[in-house]
């Protein structure tokens, strides 16, 4: 189904559609499962680490991952102290941002579609246990869109504290 959630819109609305028909404590067990908050902050944190790896294809293999993450490794890819990484470190930063900068807008991947799908289907069970996956999301890596979407759903579903 999570497969489903990343394709083209009419077989994305359907595995919608499916998830929000089954029993909800079944949907919100799934898409827990699937939704991880904060992991992409430890992951791009790993991805800078290595482009000052000494290894070459290190180097160019998390080149080639921060640009896929996009504008969620933005608000890291900005912290990279000028003076401090090594001058192939601030170039590699700094060739990402002017990418992003040259960038038409934010470009999905099919899993960062998944998930904001999932979370629109979690706000539309409404359940207390989706509410709950809802607010902790909403508490993952504040430069995340999905950390984003989800206070905004937690917001539309009566707010909590913290949460906003």
């Amino acid at each position: 189904m999570w497969e489903d959630l990343a394709a083209e819109a009419p077989a994305a609305f359907r595995a919608m559609r499916r998830l929000l028909t089954a029993p909800p404590a079944e949907t919100v067990r799934l898409l827990q499962d699937r939704l991880r908050a904060g992991r992409a902050e430890a992951r791009i944190a790993g991805l800078l680490a290595d482009l000052d790896a000494d290894d070459f294809a290190t180097r160019e293999k998390a080149t080639a991952e921060l640009a896929k993450l996009g504008k969620v490794a933005e608000p890291q890819l900005r912290e990279v102290p000028p003076g401090r990484p090594s001058p192939e470190v601030r170039r590699r930063a700094e060739r990402l941002l002017e990418d992003l900068e040259g960038a038409k807008g934010p470009a999905l991947s099919a899993q960062q579609l998944a998930a904001l799908r999932a979370l629109e289907v979690l706000e539309q069970v409404g359940t207390p246990e989706a509410r709950q996956v809802l607010e902790k999301l909403a508490r993952g890596a504040a430069g995340e869109r999905l950390t984003q979407e989800a206070k905004g759903a937690v917001k539309r579903l009566g707010g909590v504290a913290g949460a906003e």
